[in-house]
Protein backbone atom coordinates (compact mmCIF):
# COMPACT_ATOMS: atom_id res chain seq x y z
CA UNK A 1 0.00 0.00 0.00
CA UNK A 2 1.59 3.26 -0.90
CA UNK A 3 0.88 6.52 0.84
CA UNK A 4 3.33 8.43 -1.12
CA UNK A 5 3.30 12.40 -1.77
CA UNK A 6 5.27 12.75 -4.23
CA UNK A 7 2.65 12.18 -6.91
CA UNK A 8 2.23 15.54 -8.77
CA UNK A 9 2.31 15.27 -12.84
CA UNK A 10 0.91 11.33 -13.28
CA UNK A 11 -1.86 12.00 -11.16
CA UNK A 12 -5.43 10.60 -12.52
CA UNK A 13 -6.90 13.82 -11.52
CA UNK A 14 -4.23 15.53 -14.14
CA UNK A 15 -5.89 13.47 -16.60
CA UNK A 16 -9.36 14.86 -15.76
CA UNK A 17 -8.48 18.25 -15.84
CA UNK A 18 -6.33 17.99 -19.59
CA UNK A 19 -8.14 19.34 -22.50
CA UNK A 20 -7.74 17.40 -25.14
CA UNK A 21 -6.05 19.12 -28.35
CA UNK A 22 -5.11 22.15 -26.44
CA UNK A 23 -1.63 21.32 -26.39
CA UNK A 24 0.65 23.63 -28.21
CA UNK A 25 -1.77 25.28 -29.83
CA UNK A 26 -1.55 28.51 -30.46
CA UNK A 27 -4.00 31.89 -29.72
CA UNK A 28 -5.59 34.27 -31.56
CA UNK A 29 -4.73 37.35 -29.64
CA UNK A 30 -6.93 39.69 -31.33
CA UNK A 31 -8.67 42.84 -28.90
CA UNK A 32 -11.68 40.68 -27.80
CA UNK A 33 -9.30 37.40 -26.94
CA UNK A 34 -7.13 40.03 -24.76
CA UNK A 35 -9.85 41.25 -23.18
CA UNK A 36 -11.07 37.67 -22.27
CA UNK A 37 -7.98 36.61 -21.08
CA UNK A 38 -8.19 39.91 -19.19
CA UNK A 39 -11.32 39.28 -17.24
CA UNK A 40 -10.19 35.60 -16.61
CA UNK A 41 -7.11 36.50 -15.00
CA UNK A 42 -6.95 36.06 -11.14
CA UNK A 43 -4.82 38.86 -11.06
CA UNK A 44 -7.91 41.13 -12.40
CA UNK A 45 -10.24 39.53 -10.04
CA UNK A 46 -7.43 40.42 -6.87
CA UNK A 47 -7.06 43.99 -7.95
CA UNK A 48 -10.79 44.72 -8.36
CA UNK A 49 -11.35 43.36 -5.13
CA UNK A 50 -8.71 45.40 -3.37
CA UNK A 51 -10.00 48.77 -5.40
CA UNK A 52 -13.61 47.85 -4.36
CA UNK A 53 -12.44 47.49 -0.53
CA UNK A 54 -10.26 50.60 -0.75
CA UNK A 55 -12.84 53.13 -2.40
CA UNK A 56 -15.56 51.62 0.37
CA UNK A 57 -13.16 52.49 3.26
CA UNK A 58 -12.19 56.05 1.59
CA UNK A 59 -16.27 56.17 1.42
CA UNK A 60 -17.18 55.47 4.41
CA UNK A 61 -14.87 56.97 6.49
CA UNK A 62 -14.84 60.62 4.36
CA UNK A 63 -18.79 60.61 4.47
CA UNK A 64 -18.68 59.99 8.53
CA UNK A 65 -16.65 62.69 9.08
CA UNK A 66 -18.92 65.13 7.54
CA UNK A 67 -21.91 63.62 8.30
CA UNK A 68 -23.24 62.50 4.84
CA UNK A 69 -25.24 59.96 3.69
CA UNK A 70 -23.20 57.46 2.00
CA UNK A 71 -25.57 55.46 0.37
CA UNK A 72 -26.41 57.61 -2.52
CA UNK A 73 -22.04 57.30 -3.69
CA UNK A 74 -23.29 53.71 -3.45
CA UNK A 75 -25.72 53.79 -6.38
CA UNK A 76 -23.91 56.35 -7.94
CA UNK A 77 -23.34 55.04 -11.82
CA UNK A 78 -19.21 54.75 -11.20
CA UNK A 79 -19.93 52.62 -8.23
CA UNK A 80 -21.83 50.55 -9.93
CA UNK A 81 -19.82 50.26 -12.88
CA UNK A 82 -17.12 48.86 -10.76
CA UNK A 83 -19.62 46.43 -9.17
CA UNK A 84 -19.72 45.68 -12.33
CA UNK A 85 -16.32 44.91 -13.67
CA UNK A 86 -16.01 42.42 -10.76
CA UNK A 87 -19.37 40.59 -11.70
CA UNK A 88 -18.31 40.49 -15.34
CA UNK A 89 -14.85 39.34 -14.08
CA UNK A 90 -16.61 36.22 -12.16
CA UNK A 91 -18.86 35.75 -14.46
CA UNK A 92 -15.93 34.75 -17.09
CA UNK A 93 -13.87 33.10 -14.64
CA UNK A 94 -16.83 30.80 -14.12
CA UNK A 95 -17.43 30.21 -17.74
CA UNK A 96 -14.04 29.51 -18.51
CA UNK A 97 -13.78 26.91 -16.23
CA UNK A 98 -17.59 25.43 -16.74
CA UNK A 99 -16.45 23.13 -19.87
CA UNK A 100 -14.23 21.37 -17.97
CA UNK A 101 -16.55 21.08 -14.19
CA UNK A 102 -18.66 19.63 -16.70
CA UNK A 103 -16.70 16.97 -18.13
CA UNK A 104 -14.70 16.34 -15.24
CA UNK A 105 -18.77 15.82 -13.55
CA UNK A 106 -20.50 13.92 -16.52
CA UNK A 107 -17.86 12.63 -19.11
CA UNK A 108 -14.30 11.81 -16.44
CA UNK A 109 -11.51 9.83 -18.37
CA UNK A 110 -12.31 6.26 -17.81
CA UNK A 111 -8.34 4.96 -19.22
CA UNK A 112 -6.43 4.17 -16.36
CA UNK A 113 -2.59 3.29 -16.41
CA UNK A 114 -1.28 1.27 -13.88
CA UNK A 115 1.93 2.92 -13.32
CA UNK A 116 0.30 5.95 -12.52
CA UNK A 117 -1.81 4.40 -10.64
CA UNK A 118 1.05 3.05 -8.00
CA UNK A 119 2.23 6.23 -7.66
CA UNK A 120 -1.01 8.06 -6.65
CA UNK A 121 -1.25 10.00 -3.41
CA UNK A 122 -3.40 6.32 -1.90
CA UNK A 123 -2.81 3.01 -3.71
CA UNK A 124 -2.92 -0.23 -3.29
CA UNK A 125 -1.93 -3.19 -5.20
CA UNK A 126 -3.74 -6.71 -4.50
CA UNK A 127 -3.82 -10.48 -6.59
CA UNK A 128 -6.77 -11.80 -7.23
CA UNK A 129 -7.35 -15.95 -7.93
CA UNK A 130 -9.83 -15.91 -10.60
CA UNK A 131 -11.22 -14.47 -14.00
CA UNK A 132 -10.84 -10.66 -14.31
CA UNK A 133 -14.56 -10.20 -14.82
CA UNK A 134 -14.59 -11.89 -11.17
CA UNK A 135 -12.35 -9.70 -9.69
CA UNK A 136 -13.87 -6.58 -11.53
CA UNK A 137 -17.12 -7.80 -9.91
CA UNK A 138 -15.90 -8.00 -6.20
CA UNK A 139 -13.80 -4.53 -6.80
CA UNK A 140 -17.28 -3.38 -7.76
CA UNK A 141 -19.34 -4.50 -4.98
CA UNK A 142 -16.63 -3.24 -2.70
CA UNK A 143 -16.96 0.25 -4.08
CA UNK A 144 -20.65 0.40 -4.24
CA UNK A 145 -20.57 -0.63 -0.18
CA UNK A 146 -18.52 1.97 0.27
CA UNK A 147 -21.01 4.73 -1.73
CA UNK A 148 -19.07 5.00 -4.94
CA UNK A 149 -20.66 5.57 -8.74
CA UNK A 150 -18.68 3.00 -10.20
CA UNK A 151 -18.25 2.53 -13.82
CA UNK A 152 -17.13 -0.30 -15.90
CA UNK A 153 -14.68 -0.15 -19.08
CA UNK A 154 -12.83 -2.33 -21.09
CA UNK A 155 -9.17 -0.97 -21.99
CA UNK A 156 -7.26 -3.29 -24.36
CA UNK A 157 -7.16 -6.75 -22.31
CA UNK A 158 -7.67 -5.11 -18.78
CA UNK A 159 -10.73 -4.66 -17.16
CA UNK A 160 -10.73 -0.73 -15.25
CA UNK A 161 -13.38 0.49 -12.47
CA UNK A 162 -13.88 4.17 -12.63
CA UNK A 163 -15.34 4.99 -9.18
CA UNK A 164 -16.72 8.35 -7.77
CA UNK A 165 -18.26 10.59 -4.83
CA UNK A 166 -18.94 13.85 -3.83
CA UNK A 167 -18.94 15.04 -7.39
CA UNK A 168 -20.91 18.15 -6.19
CA UNK A 169 -18.00 19.18 -4.61
CA UNK A 170 -16.54 20.24 -8.01
CA UNK A 171 -19.37 22.64 -8.14
CA UNK A 172 -18.88 24.42 -4.97
CA UNK A 173 -16.66 27.32 -6.13
CA UNK A 174 -18.95 27.72 -9.10
CA UNK A 175 -22.02 27.92 -6.90
CA UNK A 176 -20.24 30.80 -4.74
CA UNK A 177 -19.15 32.83 -7.72
CA UNK A 178 -22.92 32.57 -8.91
CA UNK A 179 -23.67 33.63 -5.37
CA UNK A 180 -21.85 36.68 -5.68
CA UNK A 181 -23.59 38.04 -9.07
CA UNK A 182 -26.68 36.97 -7.15
CA UNK A 183 -25.82 39.41 -4.70
CA UNK A 184 -24.76 42.01 -7.04
CA UNK A 185 -28.34 42.20 -9.47
CA UNK A 186 -29.71 41.97 -6.04
CA UNK A 187 -28.22 45.01 -4.99
CA UNK A 188 -28.18 46.95 -8.32
CA UNK A 189 -32.21 45.99 -8.63
CA UNK A 190 -32.31 47.50 -5.20
CA UNK A 191 -30.85 50.54 -6.12
CA UNK A 192 -32.16 50.85 -9.59
CA UNK A 193 -35.68 49.84 -8.31
CA UNK A 194 -36.24 50.80 -4.82
CA UNK A 195 -35.92 53.99 -2.77
CA UNK A 196 -35.29 54.82 1.19
CA UNK A 197 -36.48 57.89 2.68
CA UNK A 198 -38.18 58.95 6.39
CA UNK A 199 -41.13 60.47 8.03
CA UNK A 200 -42.68 62.14 11.33
CA UNK A 201 -46.00 61.14 12.33
CA UNK A 202 -47.69 62.29 15.30
CA UNK A 203 -49.44 60.20 17.54
CA UNK A 204 -53.34 60.42 16.63
CA UNK A 205 -52.61 61.72 13.09
CA UNK A 206 -51.92 59.90 9.77
CA UNK A 207 -50.07 60.81 6.88
CA UNK A 208 -49.51 59.46 3.13
CA UNK A 209 -46.17 61.45 2.27
CA UNK A 210 -42.50 60.91 3.27
CA UNK A 211 -38.77 62.12 2.30
CA UNK A 212 -37.28 60.56 -0.56
CA UNK A 213 -34.24 60.48 -0.33
CA UNK A 214 -33.18 59.16 -3.73
CA UNK A 215 -35.07 62.49 -5.56
CA UNK A 216 -34.44 64.68 -2.72
CA UNK A 217 -38.43 65.73 -2.22
CA UNK A 218 -41.14 64.35 -0.57
CA UNK A 219 -43.11 61.87 -2.16
CA UNK A 220 -46.75 59.44 -1.96
CA UNK A 221 -46.86 56.11 -0.45
CA UNK A 222 -50.17 55.44 -2.06
CA UNK A 223 -51.65 55.00 1.51
CA UNK A 224 -51.76 55.91 4.30
CA UNK A 225 -50.00 55.00 7.62
CA UNK A 226 -51.12 56.78 11.63
CA UNK A 227 -49.63 56.78 14.92
CA UNK A 228 -51.84 55.69 17.71
CA UNK A 229 -49.12 55.77 20.48
CA UNK A 230 -45.28 56.11 20.68
CA UNK A 231 -44.17 54.65 24.04
CA UNK A 232 -40.78 54.19 25.47
CA UNK A 233 -40.23 51.00 28.23
CA UNK A 234 -37.36 51.91 30.35
CA UNK A 235 -36.56 50.39 33.64
CA UNK A 236 -36.45 51.43 36.90
CA UNK A 237 -32.83 53.04 36.52
CA UNK A 238 -34.46 54.82 33.70
CA UNK A 239 -32.48 53.06 30.92
CA UNK A 240 -34.39 52.83 27.77
CA UNK A 241 -35.03 48.97 27.37
CA UNK A 242 -37.29 49.58 24.13
CA UNK A 243 -39.03 51.71 21.57
CA UNK A 244 -42.37 51.03 20.26
CA UNK A 245 -44.32 52.65 18.23
CA UNK A 246 -48.26 51.58 17.25
CA UNK A 247 -48.92 51.83 13.46
CA UNK A 248 -51.99 51.66 11.57
CA UNK A 249 -52.44 51.20 7.98
CA UNK A 250 -55.24 52.62 5.89
CA UNK A 251 -55.74 51.99 2.36
CA UNK A 252 -58.61 53.01 0.81
CA UNK A 253 -60.07 54.75 3.89
CA UNK A 254 -60.09 51.69 5.34
CA UNK A 255 -57.57 50.03 7.98
CA UNK A 256 -55.98 47.33 6.32
CA UNK A 257 -53.30 46.27 8.89
CA UNK A 258 -51.67 47.06 12.19
CA UNK A 259 -48.53 46.61 13.84
CA UNK A 260 -46.65 47.84 17.25
CA UNK A 261 -42.91 48.04 15.72
CA UNK A 262 -39.59 48.04 17.36
CA UNK A 263 -36.12 48.16 16.65
CA UNK A 264 -35.92 44.82 15.36
CA UNK A 265 -39.44 44.26 14.37
CA UNK A 266 -40.31 46.71 11.40
CA UNK A 267 -44.08 47.03 9.37
CA UNK A 268 -44.11 46.56 5.60
CA UNK A 269 -46.97 46.65 3.47
CA UNK A 270 -46.91 46.92 0.00
CA UNK A 271 -43.37 46.27 -0.19
CA UNK A 272 -42.60 49.41 1.58
CA UNK A 273 -41.55 48.62 4.73
CA UNK A 274 -41.58 51.36 8.15
CA UNK A 275 -38.61 50.97 10.80
CA UNK A 276 -38.12 52.53 13.57
CA UNK A 277 -35.73 55.49 13.75
CA UNK A 278 -36.23 58.66 15.93
CA UNK A 279 -38.51 60.33 18.37
CA UNK A 280 -39.85 62.98 20.14
CA UNK A 281 -42.14 65.23 21.99
CA UNK A 282 -44.37 67.42 19.68
CA UNK A 283 -46.45 68.97 21.78
CA UNK A 284 -47.91 69.87 25.35
CA UNK A 285 -51.12 70.78 27.19
CA UNK A 286 -51.89 72.68 30.21
CA UNK A 287 -54.98 73.59 32.07
CA UNK A 288 -55.70 76.57 33.52
CA UNK A 289 -58.78 76.83 36.06
CA UNK A 290 -59.52 79.63 38.13
CA UNK A 291 -61.50 79.88 41.54
CA UNK A 292 -64.57 80.40 40.07
CA UNK A 293 -64.30 77.05 38.16
CA UNK A 294 -63.77 78.33 34.63
CA UNK A 295 -60.68 76.86 32.67
CA UNK A 296 -58.69 77.20 29.68
CA UNK A 297 -56.67 74.67 27.63
CA UNK A 298 -53.28 75.59 26.56
CA UNK A 299 -51.46 73.39 24.10
CA UNK A 300 -47.76 74.39 23.06
CA UNK A 301 -45.56 73.03 20.36
CA UNK A 302 -42.23 71.46 21.62
CA UNK A 303 -39.03 73.11 19.52
CA UNK A 304 -36.21 70.39 19.73
CA UNK A 305 -32.41 71.59 19.63
CA UNK A 306 -28.84 70.41 20.47
CA UNK A 307 -26.60 72.04 23.32
CA UNK A 308 -23.11 70.74 24.54
CA UNK A 309 -23.76 67.12 22.90
CA UNK A 310 -27.51 67.03 24.88
CA UNK A 311 -30.78 67.43 23.50
CA UNK A 312 -32.77 70.09 24.68
CA UNK A 313 -36.40 70.89 24.68
CA UNK A 314 -38.39 74.53 24.57
CA UNK A 315 -41.92 75.38 24.67
CA UNK A 316 -42.86 77.53 21.89
CA UNK A 317 -46.16 79.76 22.47
CA UNK A 318 -49.27 80.89 20.31
CA UNK A 319 -49.04 84.44 21.52
CA UNK A 320 -47.47 87.00 19.04
CA UNK A 321 -44.05 86.94 20.94
CA UNK A 322 -43.69 82.87 20.89
CA UNK A 323 -43.19 82.71 24.12
CA UNK A 324 -45.14 80.11 26.49
CA UNK A 325 -46.86 82.63 28.69
CA UNK A 326 -50.94 83.06 28.83
CA UNK A 327 -53.21 85.42 30.60
CA UNK A 328 -56.42 84.15 31.63
CA UNK A 329 -59.33 86.10 33.32
CA UNK A 330 -61.87 84.09 35.01
CA UNK A 331 -65.11 86.60 37.31
CA UNK A 332 -62.56 89.47 36.78
CA UNK A 333 -59.30 87.95 38.72
CA UNK A 334 -56.30 87.81 35.87
CA UNK A 335 -53.02 85.83 36.48
CA UNK A 336 -50.40 85.03 33.95
CA UNK A 337 -48.65 81.57 33.81
CA UNK A 338 -44.96 81.54 32.22
CA UNK A 339 -43.98 77.54 31.55
CA UNK A 340 -40.37 78.64 31.56
CA UNK A 341 -38.61 75.38 31.00
CA UNK A 342 -39.22 72.12 29.67
CA UNK A 343 -37.68 68.59 31.51
CA UNK A 344 -37.94 65.82 29.36
CA UNK A 345 -37.04 63.34 32.36
CA UNK A 346 -37.74 65.15 35.37
CA UNK A 347 -36.61 63.66 38.92
CA UNK A 348 -36.75 66.56 41.23
CA UNK A 349 -34.39 67.56 43.49
CA UNK A 350 -30.98 69.11 42.50
CA UNK A 351 -30.48 66.86 39.57
CA UNK A 352 -34.17 67.80 37.80
CA UNK A 353 -33.30 65.78 34.47
CA UNK A 354 -32.39 62.45 34.50
CA UNK A 355 -31.85 61.99 30.86
CA UNK A 356 -32.41 63.84 27.29
CA UNK A 357 -34.95 61.35 26.62
CA UNK A 358 -39.08 62.22 26.70
CA UNK A 359 -39.54 59.46 29.72
CA UNK A 360 -41.53 61.84 32.21
CA UNK A 361 -41.55 65.50 31.00
CA UNK A 362 -42.29 68.64 33.54
CA UNK A 363 -42.89 72.34 33.14
CA UNK A 364 -41.48 74.95 35.19
CA UNK A 365 -44.15 77.45 36.15
CA UNK A 366 -44.36 80.88 37.16
CA UNK A 367 -46.64 83.62 37.81
CA UNK A 368 -47.63 87.22 37.38
CA UNK A 369 -50.56 89.35 38.56
CA UNK A 370 -49.41 92.39 38.01
CA UNK A 371 -48.22 91.35 33.80
CA UNK A 372 -48.02 93.19 31.69
CA UNK A 373 -47.96 96.22 33.99
CA UNK A 374 -44.81 94.94 35.46
CA UNK A 375 -42.97 92.32 33.49
CA UNK A 376 -39.53 92.19 35.52
CA UNK A 377 -38.19 89.67 36.92
CA UNK A 378 -38.82 90.48 40.67
CA UNK A 379 -42.79 90.60 39.38
CA UNK A 380 -42.75 86.49 38.60
CA UNK A 381 -42.82 84.40 41.02
CA UNK A 382 -41.86 80.41 40.45
CA UNK A 383 -44.14 78.09 41.97
CA UNK A 384 -42.10 74.72 40.80
CA UNK A 385 -41.82 72.25 38.78
CA UNK A 386 -45.30 70.46 37.49
CA UNK A 387 -44.49 66.94 35.89
CA UNK A 388 -46.99 65.38 33.40
CA UNK A 389 -50.13 64.40 35.18
CA UNK A 390 -50.10 66.29 38.28
CA UNK A 391 -51.00 69.68 39.00
CA UNK A 392 -50.31 72.80 40.88
CA UNK A 393 -52.19 75.34 43.25
CA UNK A 394 -51.73 79.26 43.59
CA UNK A 395 -54.26 81.12 45.20
CA UNK A 396 -57.42 79.25 44.46
CA UNK A 397 -55.75 78.24 40.62
CA UNK A 398 -54.83 74.86 39.28
CA UNK A 399 -52.54 74.91 36.75
CA UNK A 400 -52.61 70.75 35.53
CA UNK A 401 -50.23 69.16 33.23
CA UNK A 402 -52.45 67.21 30.94
CA UNK A 403 -50.87 65.00 28.54
CA UNK A 404 -47.99 65.03 25.92
CA UNK A 405 -48.24 64.60 22.26
CA UNK A 406 -45.41 62.51 20.84
CA UNK A 407 -44.09 61.50 17.73
CA UNK A 408 -42.30 58.62 15.83
CA UNK A 409 -39.63 58.85 13.29
CA UNK A 410 -39.67 56.02 10.56
CA UNK A 411 -36.80 55.12 8.38
CA UNK A 412 -38.67 54.30 4.68
CA UNK A 413 -37.43 51.66 2.56
CA UNK A 414 -38.53 49.48 -0.85
CA UNK A 415 -35.74 47.17 -1.72
CA UNK A 416 -37.47 44.98 -4.56
CA UNK A 417 -34.10 43.45 -4.92
CA UNK A 418 -33.77 42.39 -1.06
CA UNK A 419 -35.50 38.54 -1.73
CA UNK A 420 -32.57 38.14 -4.80
CA UNK A 421 -30.25 39.46 -2.22
CA UNK A 422 -31.41 37.30 0.47
CA UNK A 423 -31.02 34.31 -2.49
CA UNK A 424 -27.13 35.12 -3.25
CA UNK A 425 -26.61 34.69 0.33
CA UNK A 426 -28.20 31.28 0.63
CA UNK A 427 -26.22 30.10 -2.24
CA UNK A 428 -23.06 31.53 -0.61
CA UNK A 429 -23.49 29.73 2.34
CA UNK A 430 -24.50 26.47 0.43
CA UNK A 431 -21.52 26.99 -1.85
CA UNK A 432 -18.68 27.23 0.61
CA UNK A 433 -20.48 24.36 2.48
CA UNK A 434 -19.95 22.30 -0.58
CA UNK A 435 -16.60 23.21 -1.14
CA UNK A 436 -15.26 23.26 2.72
CA UNK A 437 -17.34 19.84 3.71
CA UNK A 438 -17.66 17.90 0.82
CA UNK A 439 -14.57 15.95 -1.05
CA UNK A 440 -14.33 15.04 -4.43
CA UNK A 441 -13.19 11.32 -4.51
CA UNK A 442 -11.94 9.23 -7.38
CA UNK A 443 -10.39 5.84 -6.92
CA UNK A 444 -9.83 3.81 -10.33
CA UNK A 445 -8.89 0.34 -10.68
CA UNK A 446 -6.80 -1.66 -13.34
CA UNK A 447 -7.34 -5.58 -13.60
CA UNK A 448 -5.46 -6.85 -15.99
CA UNK A 449 -4.28 -10.80 -16.13
CA UNK A 450 -0.74 -11.89 -14.58
CA UNK A 451 -0.28 -15.64 -15.45
CA UNK A 452 -2.88 -17.98 -13.22
CA UNK A 453 -3.89 -14.61 -11.47
CA UNK A 454 -5.31 -11.28 -11.38
CA UNK A 455 -3.20 -8.37 -10.88
CA UNK A 456 -5.88 -5.26 -9.13
CA UNK A 457 -4.05 -1.78 -9.03
CA UNK A 458 -6.47 0.94 -7.27
CA UNK A 459 -5.37 4.43 -7.05
CA UNK A 460 -7.00 7.07 -5.31
CA UNK A 461 -7.24 11.04 -6.34
CA UNK A 462 -8.30 13.66 -4.22
CA UNK A 463 -7.98 16.52 -2.38
CA UNK A 464 -8.41 15.25 0.76
CA UNK A 465 -5.60 13.34 3.03
CA UNK A 466 -4.54 9.98 1.93
CA UNK A 467 -5.24 8.41 4.89
CA UNK A 468 -9.36 9.37 4.21
CA UNK A 469 -9.23 6.62 1.49
CA UNK A 470 -8.01 3.45 4.39
CA UNK A 471 -11.68 2.40 4.50
CA UNK A 472 -11.89 1.83 0.83
CA UNK A 473 -9.02 -0.25 0.61
CA UNK A 474 -9.84 -2.24 3.72
CA UNK A 475 -13.31 -3.08 2.21
CA UNK A 476 -11.41 -3.46 -1.47
CA UNK A 477 -8.83 -5.83 0.31
CA UNK A 478 -11.83 -8.08 2.23
CA UNK A 479 -14.06 -8.36 -1.21
CA UNK A 480 -11.21 -9.30 -3.62
CA UNK A 481 -8.72 -11.20 -1.29
CA UNK A 482 -11.44 -13.68 0.40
Amino acid sequence: MNYGRNFVTNTTEHIDEQQPGSAGESKEMGALQALWDLFSSMKTAIVLLLVLAAVSIVITIFNAKRGDDSSRVYQSPWYLFLLALIGVNLAVCSVNRFQQAWRRTFSPSLRADPKALKNAAASVSLTFEGTADAAAEKAEQALRARRYTVTKTQQDSAVVLHAVKGRLAIWGPYLTHLSILVIFLGAVIGGRAGFDGYMQIVEGQQTSTYSNNKIGKDAKLGFEVGLKKFEIKYDEKHNPTGYKSDLQVYDGGKQVAQKIIDVNHPLSYKGITFFQSSYGLESVTLTVTGPNGESKELPYQVQTGSENGQTVYSLIGMNEMGMAVETVNFGGKKLTVLFHNIAPDYVGGTQTNASDMPLHPAVQVYVNERFPEYKGMDAWKEIGWLPVNKSLTYKGYTIAFDRIVQYTGLSVARNPGLPVVYLGFALLVLGVFISFYLTHRIIRVHIATSGNKQTVVAGATSRADPSTFEKDWARLRDEVEA
